[in-house]
Protein backbone atom coordinates (compact mmCIF):
# COMPACT_ATOMS: atom_id res chain seq x y z
CA UNK A 1 0.00 0.00 0.00
CA UNK A 2 1.34 3.67 -0.85
CA UNK A 3 2.27 6.11 1.87
CA UNK A 4 -1.32 7.93 0.46
CA UNK A 5 -3.36 4.80 0.70
CA UNK A 6 -1.87 4.08 4.13
CA UNK A 7 -2.92 7.81 5.40
CA UNK A 8 -5.89 7.27 3.84
CA UNK A 9 -6.82 4.81 5.76
CA UNK A 10 -5.69 5.43 8.69
CA UNK A 11 -8.24 8.74 8.58
CA UNK A 12 -10.83 6.30 7.49
CA UNK A 13 -10.15 4.25 10.71
CA UNK A 14 -10.18 7.53 13.23
CA UNK A 15 -13.34 8.75 11.75
CA UNK A 16 -15.09 5.10 12.28
CA UNK A 17 -13.63 5.10 15.92
CA UNK A 18 -15.28 8.87 16.26
CA UNK A 19 -18.59 7.69 14.90
CA UNK A 20 -18.13 4.60 17.43
CA UNK A 21 -18.39 6.95 20.47
CA UNK A 22 -21.16 9.76 18.81
CA UNK A 23 -23.30 6.42 18.57
CA UNK A 24 -22.44 5.40 22.06
CA UNK A 25 -23.82 8.59 23.06
CA UNK A 26 -26.61 8.95 21.30
CA UNK A 27 -27.65 5.61 22.88
CA UNK A 28 -26.72 6.67 26.27
CA UNK A 29 -28.92 9.80 25.50
CA UNK A 30 -31.83 8.17 24.07
CA UNK A 31 -31.80 5.72 26.69
CA UNK A 32 -31.54 8.64 29.60
CA UNK A 33 -34.43 10.61 27.27
CA UNK A 34 -36.50 7.34 27.94
CA UNK A 35 -36.36 7.27 31.00
CA UNK A 36 -37.11 10.76 31.96
CA UNK A 37 -40.38 10.67 29.49
CA UNK A 38 -41.47 7.33 31.35
CA UNK A 39 -41.06 9.77 34.61
CA UNK A 40 -43.22 12.20 33.17
CA UNK A 41 -45.66 9.87 31.95
CA UNK A 42 -45.94 8.26 35.88
CA UNK A 43 -46.65 11.83 37.08
CA UNK A 44 -43.21 13.68 38.16
CA UNK A 45 -43.00 17.20 38.28
CA UNK A 46 -41.88 18.41 34.60
CA UNK A 47 -39.53 21.34 36.76
CA UNK A 48 -38.03 17.66 38.23
CA UNK A 49 -37.04 16.21 35.25
CA UNK A 50 -35.74 19.14 33.39
CA UNK A 51 -33.47 19.47 36.11
CA UNK A 52 -32.26 16.22 36.46
CA UNK A 53 -31.97 16.53 32.37
CA UNK A 54 -29.68 19.36 32.70
CA UNK A 55 -27.22 17.33 34.95
CA UNK A 56 -27.43 14.02 32.80
CA UNK A 57 -27.22 15.11 29.66
CA UNK A 58 -24.20 17.75 28.26
CA UNK A 59 -25.56 20.91 27.27
CA UNK A 60 -25.18 20.51 23.33
CA UNK A 61 -27.60 17.60 23.35
CA UNK A 62 -30.80 16.74 23.08
CA UNK A 63 -32.13 19.53 25.68
CA UNK A 64 -31.74 22.21 23.78
CA UNK A 65 -34.79 20.80 21.89
CA UNK A 66 -36.66 20.20 25.01
CA UNK A 67 -35.65 23.88 25.73
CA UNK A 68 -36.59 25.63 22.10
CA UNK A 69 -40.06 23.52 22.71
CA UNK A 70 -41.23 24.79 26.18
CA UNK A 71 -38.98 27.87 27.03
CA UNK A 72 -40.86 28.41 30.04
CA UNK A 73 -40.87 25.08 31.78
CA UNK A 74 -36.62 25.09 30.79
CA UNK A 75 -36.39 28.41 32.71
CA UNK A 76 -37.98 27.30 35.87
CA UNK A 77 -35.10 24.50 36.75
CA UNK A 78 -32.67 26.98 35.75
CA UNK A 79 -29.90 26.39 38.10
CA UNK A 80 -29.12 29.49 40.44
CA UNK A 81 -25.50 30.74 40.43
CA UNK A 82 -23.85 30.15 43.77
CA UNK A 83 -24.11 32.59 46.64
CA UNK A 84 -21.04 34.68 47.59
CA UNK A 85 -19.70 34.59 51.03
CA UNK A 86 -18.58 37.74 52.57
CA UNK A 87 -17.20 36.16 55.80
CA UNK A 88 -14.44 34.30 53.73
CA UNK A 89 -13.15 37.09 51.94
CA UNK A 90 -11.24 38.63 55.03
CA UNK A 91 -13.33 41.92 54.69
CA UNK A 92 -16.14 41.01 57.04
CA UNK A 93 -16.33 42.59 60.57
CA UNK A 94 -17.67 39.32 61.52
CA UNK A 95 -15.39 37.02 63.22
CA UNK A 96 -14.63 33.56 62.04
CA UNK A 97 -13.21 31.22 65.20
CA UNK A 98 -11.81 28.88 62.43
CA UNK A 99 -9.32 31.44 61.68
CA UNK A 100 -7.87 32.74 65.01
CA UNK A 101 -5.15 31.65 66.58
CA UNK A 102 -6.81 30.17 69.49
CA UNK A 103 -8.90 28.28 67.35
CA UNK A 104 -6.28 26.07 66.38
CA UNK A 105 -4.32 25.55 69.37
CA UNK A 106 -2.01 28.78 69.19
CA UNK A 107 -1.46 31.59 71.69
Amino acid sequence: MTAQGERLLAGLEAEIKNLSKEEHELARTRRLLQEYAIRLRLGAKPELVMTALRLSLPPDTTLALIEHVDPVLSTLAEPQPPRTNDGLNGDSSVSNSRDTDDAVGRR
